[in-house]
């Protein structure tokens, strides 16, 4: 065999056992800090900021859809997070409008305000809306620690 087809056959660098990267402490303890940090700043940045024009329609929308099964209202928008988003709601049962024969969007938007604002606004705004999808935020940036160490 040739000296060309053994360097070929036999790559040195693909031959060694995959070396795992490791982190040391002080690499783990900034990522530490880095997520707590982002914890924080999404649970004071959401306290200061005030709803979206179209917070309530997905709000809205994502109860609507544990609640009657109803996933056409905003369908241009997949449902996990407003799903995620809206649980906690189901134990408190709120008063939700009945829908009128309108275009979908139209009723989804209307009902929306209507549905926030006959209930307690704040509470579900803050409490419920803008928490999970904010913890969500941080486990997705725990899984990309776990998997990155």
């Amino acid at each position: 065999m040739c000296d060309f087809e053994q360097r070929t056959l036999v790559n040195p660098v693909l031959s060694r056992d995959p070396v795992k990267p490791t982190l040391n402490a002080y690499q783990i303890a900034a990522l530490c800090f880095l997520l707590v940090a982002l914890a924080f700043n999404c649970s004071f940045s959401v306290r200061r900021e005030s709803q979206t024009w179209d917070e309530a329609n997905h709000i809205f929308t994502g109860y609507r859809s544990w609640t009657h099964g109803d996933y056409g209202l905003n369908p241009e928008h997949p449902p996990l997070v407003k799903l995620l988003a809206t649980a906690p709601l189901l134990p408190l049962q709120p008063k939700s409008p009945a829908l009128e024969e309108r275009f979908f969007k139209e009723d989804a938007f209307l009902r929306g305000k209507e549905f926030l604002y006959q209930n307690d606004p704040d509470k579900i705004l803050w409490t419920y809306s803008h928490i999970l999808p904010n913890f969500l935020h941080v486990a997705i940036g725990h899984l990309a620690e776990a998997i990155a160490s």
